[in-house]
């Protein structure tokens, strides 16, 4: 088994339908960097002041955000939308695809029809702030991603 790069990585925004799968996505280019993503549980803790010591127990679980680096890019359909969502208080459809599609043996290109592994998950746009760095830098934006609930993965196949 061995490491994979992020490099081909994929983000996309969909509308607030309620599928996942069956939504209408926009690709968002010019990413950065993706931040992370997955469940977190919370840790409860009780102080027995009497014994000395701290008993834990595993709490509610949060699906955490994604805190995303993009390029500030204007007139894109992906931005707007995603500009739309920050002022929209509802969660919005979103899947981040891995570049680990089937390719041709020969070639070494995808297979028609074929994707890469997809995580689908919904979360609310909680913030699009302008980066304009300094002299040597280029425009960028952070996002954050709440999601509201847990990420479902689709296995790398054909759509």
């Amino acid at each position: 088994m061995s490491v994979q790069s992020t490099i081909g990585t994929k983000l996309y925004v969909g509308t607030k339908a309620s599928s996942l799968t069956a939504d209408t996505y926009l690709r968002v280019g010019k990413v950065e960097n993706f931040g992370e993503f997955g469940d977190e549980a919370e840790v409860i803790k009780f102080n027995a002041t009497d014994e000395g010591k701290v008993y834990k127990a595993k709490g509610i679980v949060d699906p955490g955000a994604m805190q995303l680096t993009i390029a500030d890019i204007e007139d894109d359909p992906a931005r707007e939308r995603l500009e739309a969502a920050m002022i929209d208080p509802n969660a919005y459809n979103f899947y981040l695809e891995k570049n680990d599609v089937d390719r041709d043996a020969t070639t070494g290109l995808p297979l028609a029809g074929h994707h890469g592994t997809r995580f689908y998950f919904r979360a609310l746009v909680t913030s699009t702030r302008r980066v304009p760095g300094g002299s040597s830098d280029t425009w960028k934006r952070t996002l954050k991603l709440e999601l509201v609930e847990s990420y479902t993965p689709v296995p790398k196949g054909s759509s």
